[in-house]
């Protein structure tokens, strides 16, 4: 009799999948505003340091637990992994500003940053960031992904005062601008895009 040969999988593996398949859908992204901005050499940049730290994070070891860590900030569902706001924003601004920020410095300021955000997530109502998020997905598919329409979009909606907005509906421009740009990748995949 023949013995199945089987493939070990450790729990190491599928939170780096998670978060490798996370940082491709986002260098995906930062490549869709490569050629809406053509003329901004950043966004090349970004989006090439956000393909070598998904090469990074697919090649950790099994027992790197910083990958686990970053799942848990955050949720998995059936289009992937979506973190929380904080390490959205900070993934989503990987060598944009800091040109040569190693991706092993940036994996361990991501790991920081989840922790931080646990913390003030914990302190102030982590319904507000869920509600938000989901309004700025919604905004940008409507908007068929121009962020500027969607502001606006988001903008008139929560001026119209609805009780199921009332989480949301005083918060400030900038506040819901920096929503919509971290909602982005998410209403990418969403999209299937």
């Amino acid at each position: 009799m023949r013995r199945a040969e089987t493939t070990p999988t450790s729990t190491g593996e599928l939170p780096k999948r998670l978060l490798a398949d996370y940082l491709l859908a986002v260098a995906d992204w930062r490549c869709i505003q490569m050629r809406r901005y053509p003329h901004d050499a950043r966004q090349a940049r970004a989006a090439d340091g956000l393909l070598a730290l998904a090469r990074y994070v697919a090649d950790l070891p099994d027992d790197d637990d910083r990958p686990r860590r970053l799942i848990r900030a955050g949720r998995v569902d059936r289009f992937g992994f979506s973190p929380y706001p904080a390490i959205d924003d900070a993934v989503i601004h990987f060598r944009l500003d800091l040109v040569d920020e190693p991706v092993d410095a940036f994996l361990n300021r991501l790991v920081r940053v989840a922790r931080a955000d646990r913390r003030r997530s914990a302190a102030e109502d982590p319904a507000v960031d869920g509600v938000l998020a989901g309004l700025a997905v919604l905004a940008l598919r409507t908007a068929n992904h121009d962020p500027d329409r969607a502001l606006e979009l988001l903008v008139h909606r929560l001026s119209r005062r609805r009780p199921k907005d009332a989480l949301v509906a005083d918060l400030p421009r900038p506040r819901l601008a920096r929503a919509l740009e971290a909602a982005m990748p998410r209403a990418w995949l969403e999209d299937g895009r």
